[in-house]
Parts: structure tokens; C-alpha cells; sequence
């Protein structure tokens, strides 16, 4: 049926980092949104993406000592109105994800365009509740160093009791969730965590507050710390062959990388172009969210999802120009219509699910 060709193009390296954690008072609570178009092709002419022209207002009857964030996927149809809101992950505010859900009833925009024509198109999108200082308390910064310190000493058991307790408390700040996040990812490279999981939770850590794209810097981790991690996603994302999401996260950081580490990325993504212009199947493994699902960017046309159907409700390619709901068999081979833009395939089912499936 197929062949598959294993892709590890970069080896995983283990780090082992110390974490310094700051705590400062709740100054200013706020609704900052970040929003792209995965599937925009800035080299054609006669595409357009589609506008906000007025955003939702949240009710903002959230307690100024939480915060949060989400991630969400949807439909903006030819008429400018958003259709079929999805969670793709989340910090697991539950307020805050009704409030988001409620203030996207209000949101209008002014829809995508093809050769001047409305069309129908995906937006993805990250919410954030944040404060104007980081959230914290004591027991967390106690713990967390604590953590670091039984890391730092191999003594993983202990780390392990650590890390549950910390998990155990109430999460205020997204400095907390993302710092408990990126230990869960450390902890996971000891204790043989799949690849996926290590993905989701490294992702988690890189909740951002505003424009990352033009201030490289404007994440909840330190700035050391955080670029740590987008190496470790980044050569989690060629390991599992998320090329498309791996261009991406390189464009973010090649900048603020050495210029010998720059330069053997560069080599492999050469690499990886070659790959997307041949006839090469590869396999695809990864996991839904705690939300119950995964938008997964396509780097070829042509996929099949091959393991995970029984754990599957619904898939859906999300593209460009419209969507396109994909039937959940084992065999069945689909190609993604020329006129669909690039596309991005949203599964959902049961939470944790491992998933499976094959580009060509």
C-alpha cells in the first residue's frame, strides 16, 4: 500500500536548564488576540485574506487574578460571519474559553477574496487573558525550582512527585502554565514520552502575549528559555515530519539563533524542499489535544489517514478557498483540490488519541 521513508534529520539532544522564576503583582488585565491566516499565499495576486472589521468584545467577567490562553480554528464564510468554532488547545480556563466562544458571535469580517470574488476561508487564531505583570505565588516558585533542582540531580522520581504536585495546584498565571508546561516536557524526555506529547506540551510553553512574529521576543518564558525550547520544537517538528510547521517555527527564530546553528538548519530545510517536490510518501504521527483535537498544516496534496479512526469523530481540511470534509477510512486516499489553497487538515475525537497518517 505504501512505503515509508523515516525522516530523523536532526537527532534529539537532551537539556537540562535551570529556571529562574519571577513573581510580580497583577498591574493591568487584558484581552489580546493574535491572528493569522495558515492558509494565506502572499505570492498570489489575485487572493486576498480575509479582515477583521470589528472584533468580539468579551464580557471580561473573569477574576483579574487568572489568566489564560486558547488556541481556535474557523470558518470565515463568503458573508463575512465565523462558522464552526473549534478549541484546539487550551490552558484549560474554562471561563475564559466561554467568554472567547461568546465575543466570536460579535466578530465580523470582511470575507477572503478570489479574483475579486468572496470566498469562504480558515482562520486560525490564539486568545490570551493576561495581566500586566506575571502572575504568581510562592509555593509555585518554590516547587518549580525545586523541580529543577531534582532534574539537575537525576533524581527523576522526585521530580516526577514534584512535577504532580505542581500540577495539582490552581494555575493562575500563563507564566506558570507555560514553565509547568515545559517541565512536563523536560520530565518527558527521561521518561520516554512520545514525541506528540513532547510537541503539545513544548507548544503549551510557547504561549505568547502579541506579535511574536515582528518582537521575537514577546513570550511568557525568558527569552533564554524560550529559545531553548523553540530549538527542541523545531527538531521535534522535523523528527515527526511537520515540515510545514517546522518552516514556519524557523522563520520565527532564525534570527535570533548562532549563525552555525542558522546555517545547518538551512541545510536541512533544503532538504526538506526537495522532499515536498517528490513523489516520496512519509508517515505523520501525532496526538488530539485535551480539547480533542489537532489541526495539522499539509505539506503535499495528496494524505491518507491511516491509523486512529476509532478514536476520530470528524476531519475536515481547512483551506484557503473553502472546507472539505474528509471520510474517516483506512483506505482511502485524498488529494487536495488545486483550487483549495493551502490546507491544513482539522481532526477531532477522543482526547490523547494517537493519530496516524501518510503525505504523498
Amino acid at each position: 500500500m505504501y512505503s515509508f521513508s523515516a525522516h530523523c534529520l536532526i537527532l534529539m539532544g537532551k537539556q537540562k536548564n535551570n529556571f529562574k522564576y519571577c513573581i510580580c503583582s497583577a498591574l493591568l488585565m487584558m484581552f489580546c488576540t493574535h491572528t493569522s491566516l495558515a492558509q494565506d499565499n502572499p505570492d498570489a495576486e489575485d487572493y486576498e485574506t480575509a479582515k477583521y472589521t470589528q472584533q468580539g468584545r468579551p464580557q471580561m467577567s473573569i477574576s483579574r487574578l487568572q489568566e489564560g490562553w486558547l488556541i481556535s480554528s474557523y470558518m470565515v464564510g463568503a458573508d463575512g460571519k465565523i462558522d464552526d468554532f473549534v478549541i484546539l488547545d487550551s490552558s484549560g480556563l474554562a471561563v475564559f474559553e466561554n467568554e472567547v466562544r461568546h465575543s466570536m458571535d460579535d466578530a465580523v469580517f470582511a470575507p477572503a477574496k478570489l479574483n475579486g470574488e468572496p470566498v469562504a476561508s480558515a482562520f486560525r487564531q490564539q486568545h490570551i487573558l493576561a495581566s500586566g505583570g506575571m502572575v504568581g505565588s510562592p509555593d509555585f516558585a518554590k516547587d518549580f525550582n525545586a523541580f529543577s533542582n531534582a532534574l539537575n540531580e537525576e533524581e527523576f522520581d522526585t521530580a516526577s512527585a514534584i512535577l504532580e504536585r505542581m500540577g495539582q495546584r490552581r494555575i493562575r498565571g500563563n507564566y506558570e502554565f507555560a514553565l509547568l508546561s515545559l517541565g512536563r516536557f523536560q520530565l518527558g524526555l527521561e521518561q520516554e514520552m512520545p514525541l506528540s506529547e513532547q510537541i503539545i506540551h513544548l507548544y503549551r510553553s510557547l504561549a505568547y502575549t502579541g506579535n511574536v512574529v515582528e518582537t521575537h521576543n514577546d513570550y511568557f518564558l525568558p527569552n533564554d528559555v524560550r529559545l531553548g525550547a523553540q530549538q527542541s520544537l523545531l527538531q521535534l517538528l522535523l523528527q515527526t515530519n511537520r515540515f510545514t510547521e517546522a518552516i514556519g517555527l524557523f522563520a520565527i527564530i532564525k534570527d535570533d539563533l548562532p549563525s552555525d546553528v542558522s546555517e545547518r538548519f538551512v541545510d536541512v530545510f533544503e532538504r526538506v524542499e526537495g522532499i515536498q517536490n517528490s513523489d516520496q510518501v512519509y508517515a505523520v504521527n501525532g496526538q488530539l489535544s485535551e480539547t480533542g483535537a489537532w489541526l495539522l498544516p499539509l505539506f503535499k496534496r495528496g494524505f491518507g489517514i491511516t491509523e486512529g479512526h476509532e478514536f476520530m469523530e470528524r476531519a475536515q481540511l481547512r483551506c484557503g478557498v473553502g472546507s472539505y470534509n474528509v471520510a474517516l477510512s483506512p483506505d482511502a486516499d485524498y488529494q487536495v483540490p488545486e483550487s483549495a489553497r493551502d490546507c491544513a487538515l482539522l481532526m477531532q475525537g477522543e482526547p490523547g488519541a494517537k493519530i496516524s497518517l501518510v503525505q504523498f
